[in-house]
Formats: C-alpha cells, sequence, structure tokens
C-alpha cells in the first residue's frame, strides 16, 4: 500500500475475503476488514473505508486485540478528519491504548494526527 500498489494489496487479501466464514479465525477476518479500510481510504472511498474500518473495530473490541485496535482506531481518525469531534474521540481512544501498551512511536502518531484535526 505504502508503494501505492493498491491492487497489488487487494489481491494479496483475496484469499482471506474468497474462505467460507467458518474458516477465518476473527482476529484474521477483523483484521481483514482494517486493511481493506485502509485501501479504500488510498483510494479515496471513503464511505467504505469508515465502514469497514468501523466494522474491524468493533470485531477486534470484542476480540480483545487493543494494539490492532489502537491502529484500527487511528486509521478511521484519519478517515474521519473532517468532523472534527468523532476523530478526535477516536484518537484519545486509540492514544490511550498506545500509553498502556508502551507504544511510544504510535502514541506520537496520534498525537501528529490530532494537530491535523480541524479546531
Amino acid at each position: 500500500m505504502a508503494a501505492g500498489l493498491l491492487d497489488r494489496a487487494d489481491s494479496l487479501l483475496q484469499p482471506v475475503t474468497d474462505a467460507p466464514p467458518g474458516l477465518v479465525a476473527p482476529l484474521v477476518h477483523a483484521q481483514l476488514l482494517r486493511l481493506r479500510g485502509m485501501i479504500a481510504a488510498a483510494r479515496g472511498d471513503l464511505e467504505s473505508a469508515d465502514s469497514d474500518l468501523s466494522r474491524g473495530a468493533d470485531e477486534l473490541r470484542a476480540f480483545g486485540a487493543p494494539y490492532y485496535l489502537a491502529r484500527t482506531l487511528l486509521s478511521l481518525a484519519e478517515v474521519r478528519r473532517g468532523s472534527g469531534l468523532a476523530a478526535s474521540e477516536l484518537l484519545d481512544e486509540a492514544r490511550a491504548i498506545f500509553e498502556t501498551l508502551g507504544a511510544r512511536p504510535w502514541v506520537e502518531a496520534t498525537r501528529l494526527a490530532a494537530a491535523q484535526i480541524p479546531a
């Protein structure tokens, strides 16, 4: 994705996307949603990005995967950047999780993202 090869990134997710639901572990499915959301955001499809990231966050919250939940919340906040309060709340939650985990680079990433939200 970082190289802009979005079709390639999407194709790497295809085996999981095509697998029957019973064969995909909950954590893997939540990660699939997170990654699909990030690809949609990179393509400018903010509606699909918001939907996939929101669903992924819900699944990660239920599963109990705080690091990946915080990463998803950060991505979702970046998608919602223009809506102010909703993005700020997501970043606050992500920052709190990263602080608890001692993930200092990600704490800084949430601070940088917060600085980009309109007042």
